[in-house]
């Protein structure tokens, strides 16, 4: 794959294909299932579920579809992706990746947390979160909250927090055809998920929990995804949030599928996964990204070329193997000091500089060129 930048702009376009069946037939259990629900609590359903309408944003930043201001047009299941939180994650809110099963083979934790995700059927979302590396995994953790937008405004569920809740875990190969997740590997698994509180309040509002899962049979997936989202068994309007991590964006964000369009998106950060198992490779070291130079005016005849470098191979310590990148026809090569450690990621800004002060296209490629690396295409 190849970085283009240019002293313009680039439109990019992506595909993605649900890896759900027929979505009216969906949509039509959804609204089974919401009908059973409102009947059994003596809720008078609405007359008609809209379609999605145009964005707005409410005064915390977080964009969302609002409800009709008619009742006969008024939206069931709002379309709402994310909740923000104003209140940062502090420093001893202690929502690392624990160490009790062993020694995480991918770690985003959920310390440092800002947003959390929508992952619930009733709202219309899954969300995926991917990592590179060939892994046989036995088990995962993550974090999550209960909330509910009721069309104005965000708050807790008003039956209280539903645990345990049933969770839909799947796994899937990457998408090589373009972004996102790819074919689904195996079963889906429904899991009831009973959490543990962790007393830390997000948006000082919801508490978040951490669960831990252990897979009844373990599963082996190269670059893969894994998926949660919660399940119609309970309250429709109580819905299940993934809680996001720390981590900068990368190649490993999640990825957020509208059930009903069938169409997904980057999320443009990870969300919060360990997982354990084995890491079936040793070496396997790459570029995530070019971070600089970046498309725009003004570029110069001596700029910097910074890339983000990962290892998701077992082999920990790693120093001096040779980074590269290759512009205008030209390689070069620099020995990077290290250390990188197993599961790790670290920036480095190569000594010699390049020239793109004439208005253009301009094609980079960089890449590791680490000594026995089972990967040899963890380049950009």
């Amino acid at each position: 794959m190849m970085i283009l930048f240019l002293i313009s702009s680039v439109a990019f376009a992506q595909s993605f294909t649900s890896p759900y069946g027929d979505k009216d037939e969906m949509q039509k259990q959804k609204k089974e299932m919401q009908k059973q629900y409102e009947e059994k609590m003596g809720i008078e359903p609405a007359a008609i579920e809209q379609e999605v309408i145009s964005s707005e944003v409410d005064p915390n930043g977080n964009s969302y579809v609002p409800k009709s201001t008619t009742a006969q047009e008024q939206t069931k299941v709002p379309k709402w992706n994310s909740l923000k939180s104003p209140v940062p994650s502090g420093p001893t809110d202690d929502l690392f990746c624990p160490t009790t099963p062993g020694v995480p083979i991918f770690a985003e934790d959920a310390n440092g947390y800002s947003s959390a995700g929508t992952a619930d059927i009733d709202a219309g979302y899954r969300i995926y979160q991917g990592y590179t590396g060939n892994f046989t995994i036995q088990e995962i953790h993550f974090w999550y909250i209960h909330a509910y937008f009721d069309g104005t405004a965000w708050g807790p569920c008003a039956s209280g927090d539903e645990e345990p809740v049933d969770v839909e875990i799947g796994f899937f190969d990457d998408n090589l055809a373009g972004a996102g997740p790819g074919t689904q590997v195996g079963t889906f698994i429904t899991e009831s998920v009973t959490g543990t509180g962790t007393g830390v309040l997000f948006a000082g509002a919801y508490e978040i929990y951490e669960y831990q899962y252990v897979l009844p049979a373990s599963v082996t997936i190269t670059d893969g995804w894994v998926s949660l989202m919660g399940n119609p068994t309970g309250d429709p309007t109580c819905w299940f949030m993934w809680v996001n991590s720390d981590a900068v964006a990368g190649p490993n964000n999640g990825w957020q599928e509208d059930l009903g369009a069938g169409t997904g998106s980057d999320m443009g950060y990870p969300v919060s996964l360990c997982i354990y198992g084995t890491n079936n490779m040793v070496n396997n070291v790459g570029v995530s990204a070019v971070t600089s130079p970046v498309s725009g005016t003004g570029l110069t005849a001596n700029e910097l070329v910074t890339i983000n470098i990962f290892n998701s191979g077992s082999a920990d310590f790693l120093t001096g193997f040779p980074v590269e990148y290759t512009y205008l026809g030209t390689t070069y090569t620099e020995p990077y000091p290290g250390p990188l450690l197993s599961g790790g990621t670290d920036t480095y800004t190569f000594l010699q500089t390049i020239d793109a002060s004439a208005v253009g296209v301009y094609t980079l490629t960089a890449c590791t060129v680490l000594p026995g690396d089972v990967i040899l295409s963890n380049g950009v």
